[in-house]
């Protein structure tokens, strides 16, 4: 898992506006497990996105998509592979690691140099910086 720098994952914030945040924030993209799982492990992703923009990110969560029950698997990624080129940075669910499609997602931000830090990673960080 990429290592991230703490500039690179704290939500913007300018000391030239009393370090609250600007109109510009972190992009990040949510990624986990979500084949196999009740409700697509959507409670899950609705969860880690309302966290994540309460500490300040902008965020890109797969749950809300607009797929329907029964969606092809690589329908699903056509949609999830060109928010990870967008995001500034990939969040991970816990359990990434054993969906497929999760690991190419964070294959794609590593090859990418996009960070990747699992969520409560991203929240943690945005709170050591005034956030939270």
């Amino acid at each position: 898992m990429n290592r991230i720098s703490s500039t690179q994952a704290r939500p913007a914030a300018d000391a030239g506006n009393g370090g609250r945040r600007s109109t510009t924030r972190t992009r990040l993209c949510i990624a986990g497990p979500m084949t196999g799982l009740p409700d697509f492990n959507y409670p899950a992703f609705r969860t880690a996105a309302a966290q994540l923009r309460a500490a300040g990110y902008s965020v890109t969560n797969p749950a809300e998509n607009g797929l329907r029950e029964g969606t092809r698997w690589v329908e699903c990624m056509d949609r999830a592979i060109p928010q990870v080129f967008e995001a500034e940075g990939l969040a991970l669910l816990p359990g990434y690691h054993a969906s497929n499609g999760a690991r190419i997602e964070a294959a794609i931000a590593r090859g990418r140099g996009i960070p990747i830090h699992m969520v409560r990673g991203w929240i943690n960080d945005a709170g050591q910086h005034g956030r939270g």
